[in-house]
């Protein structure tokens, strides 16, 4: 946990000298695997039945990976279903981890949005805008 203060952190601070933050869209695949692997978590972990794998969210986390690079990162989270090196995480669903976005060990431009939003989802569109304005305003 202190790690993750001192990350978000770290992040803030470098952004705050910067003027501007540029996002990529870089979607990590959406497929039907991913959709019905989606469907099937949120019954089984969080018992929601629908029939599209959305959500209305109550928080943004930030999380660190150990992986080293942007690259290594996003092809972590590109596929849709656990790869078989992720065994601790099976158990729990076949569904692959993933993020919104991804900004990169030095944090320098672009920053990417791997998961695309439907325009009409008010509280993504407050997170892009508040994203987006996070270097002005800090």
């Amino acid at each position: 946990m202190k790690k993750t203060f001192i990350v978000l952190f770290l992040l803030i601070v470098y952004q705050s000298f910067s003027q501007k933050l540029k996002i990529v869209e870089k979607p990590i695949v959406w497929d039907s695997t991913r959709i019905a692997l989606s469907i099937e978590y949120l019954k089984q972990r969080h018992g929601i039945e629908q029939t599209q794998p959305t959500i209305q969210p109550k928080m943004v986390v930030v999380h660190w990976t150990a992986i080293p690079t942007f690259d290594k990162s996003f092809l972590a989270f590109n596929s849709s279903a656990l790869p078989n090196a992720r065994k601790e995480l099976q158990n729990a669903s076949q569904l692959n981890v993933s993020a919104h976005y991804l900004i990169d060990r030095d944090g320098t431009d672009p920053n990417y949005q791997t998961v695309k939003f439907d325009p009409g989802d008010e509280f993504m569109n407050k997170l892009r805008q508040k994203f987006k304005k996070l270097r002005k305003d800090l």
